[in-house]
C-alpha cells in the first residue's frame, strides 16, 4: 500500500512540475496589449494613457533543426528574424508577422557586396524586393549575410543568434509611443520560474520578462539608453484580459 501510495504522489508531483513548465497559455486567447508599467515598480509614477495602445502576442518558436538564424535590425526601430534551412542557403525564412510571412530569396555577386532581394508567394510568385550594397567589409565569410546592407531610409543590419532553449516568442506589433523598447520580435529563454529574458545580438533587444500572473507581465529593458536617445529606457507591462 505504500508503494501505491509513493508511486501516486511522484506521478502528481511530476504532473505539478510539467505544468510549471508549460507556459502554453502564454499563446492562446486574445492578444496581449502593452501599457505603461512604471508603477509597478515605483507606485508614485505617473501613469501615461495611449487611446489605442500597441498590441503584442506570443507564439512558439517552431524552426527546423540545424537552421541558422539571422536577427535583424532595420535603422534603429525594428527587429525580426529570418532562418535559413541547411537544404536552403539562400532561402531565407520569416518568424511571425513583421515582414509579411512570404520567404525570400538572396542572391549575390561575385565578391559578397551586392546582394538582391526577392520574395517567394505560396503561389510560386517571385518579385523583386531590392537591391542592397554592402556597408563596409564582410564581416562573416561562411555566413556572407551577417553585415549592413543599404542605405537610409532602408537600412538593415543581419547578426548571427543562437536560438537554443528558447520556446517561445514575443512580437511586439506597433510602435509604443515615447519609449525606447522597439517594435518587432524577440526570442524568449527561460530563466527561472516566472521569468524570461530574450535573447539577442543586439543590446537594445536585450529585456526581461516577470510573470505577475496568467494577464499580466511586467517587461523591463535590460539596455542603457544611448546619448542621442530621447525615448524613455523604462518598464512596460504587457497584459490582456
Amino acid at each position: 500500500m505504500k508503494k501505491i501510495i509513493i508511486c501516486i504522489l511522484l506521478v502528481l508531483i511530476s504532473i505539478s512540475l510539467m505544468a510549471e513548465e508549460n507556459y502554453d497559455w502564454l499563446t492562446t486567447g486574445r492578444f496581449w496589449w502593452i501599457e505603461d508599467g512604471r508603477e509597478l515598480v515605483d507606485p508614485k509614477a505617473d501613469f501615461i494613457y495611449w487611446n489605442r495602445p500597441p498590441n503584442a502576442k506570443f507564439r512558439k518558436l517552431e524552426i527546423p533543426p540545424g537552421s541558422v538564424l539571422y536577427q535583424v535590425q532595420l535603422r534603429n526601430e525594428l527587429f525580426y528574424f529570418l532562418y535559413e534551412t541547411e537544404k536552403e542557403v539562400n532561402k531565407q525564412y520569416p518568424i511571425g508577422t513583421a515582414i509579411g510571412t512570404d520567404p525570400f530569396e538572396v542572391e549575390f555577386n561575385e565578391n559578397f557586396t551586392h546582394m538582391a532581394r526577392y520574395s517567394r508567394a505560396s503561389d510560386d510568385r517571385r518579385t523583386f524586393w531590392g537591391g542592397y550594397n554592402r556597408e563596409g567589409r564582410q564581416e562573416n565569410q561562411k555566413y556572407p549575410l551577417v553585415g549592413i546592407w543599404g542605405v537610409l531610409p532602408s537600412l538593415n543590419e543581419y547578426r548571427l543568434v543562437d536560438p537554443s532553449d528558447c520556446i517561445y516568442y514575443l512580437e511586439i506589433e506597433e510602435e509604443i509611443p515615447g519609449w525606447a523598447v522597439r517594435k518587432g520580435q524577440y526570442l524568449l529563454k527561460k530563466l527561472k520560474e516566472n521569468i524570461f529574458e530574450t535573447v539577442s545580438s543586439f543590446p537594445e533587444g536585450c529585456l526581461r520578462l516577470e510573470i505577475r500572473n496568467e494577464k499580466q507581465i511586467l517587461l523591463l529593458p535590460l539596455f542603457k539608453a544611448a546619448k542621442d536617445e530621447r525615448r524613455r529606457v523604462a518598464p512596460l507591462s504587457v497584459r490582456r484580459q
